[in-house]
């Protein structure tokens, strides 16, 4: 979740923006000159008024003045931060580029996500598979195997990244056709 998002939920803008960093009055204190710093590729802060900093929870516990990662993590759900919804499209973002739908699956169901919410968001996987598959070889292989072996071993690496029979199928046999 990003910093700014939140700061900016709470009714905090920066004042100004140096090199990959948002500069912000303090939200724990009073005071006419930015203090209060956010990293932006590493969604970090640091308070320089209090000699204090760190990540997203970090920033949460202080804030809202709780003292454990569990209420922390109830304040952000609150506030609309964490949402099963919101799980899903970050895990199918951050994911869906590398690996298959039978491996996305296992993810979103390692993170407790209801069956509904899975199935919705297998179904919307299942349309682009092949051209996933297809993605990922290209980056691996380059180009179709010299022999069965090879086949086999091209096989076996897209299975193991979750991608369905039909799809390995269609990759692999395409790449022998283009020969």
């Amino acid at each position: 979740i990003p910093l700014q998002d939140i700061l900016s939920r709470l009714g905090h803008e920066p004042v100004k923006e140096v090199k990959g960093e948002l500069w912000y009055r303090s939200p724990f204190r009073h005071e006419t000159a930015a203090s209060f710093k956010i990293n932006l590729d590493r969604n970090i802060w640091y308070d320089f008024g209090e000699g204090d900093g760190g990540n997203v929870l970090d920033f949460v516990m202080k804030y809202h003045q709780v003292s454990t990662i569990a209420a922390a993590l109830d304040e952000l759900q609150a506030k609309g931060f964490i949402s099963e919804q919101r799980v899903v499209d970050s895990l199918i973002h951050r994911r869906a580029a590398r690996l298959g739908t039978g491996r996305l699956r296992q993810e979103l169901q390692a993170k407790g996500i209801s069956s509904e919410a899975m199935a919705d968001a297998v179904q919307a996987l299942r349309s682009t598979e092949v051209e996933r598959a297809r993605e990922v070889w290209r980056k691996k292989f380059g180009q179709p195997a010299a022999d069965a072996a090879g086949r086999a071993r091209q096989m076996r690496f897209l299975a193991s990244r979750g991608f369905g029979t039909e799809a390995i199928r269609r990759v692999v046999s395409d790449t022998d056709e283009a020969l």
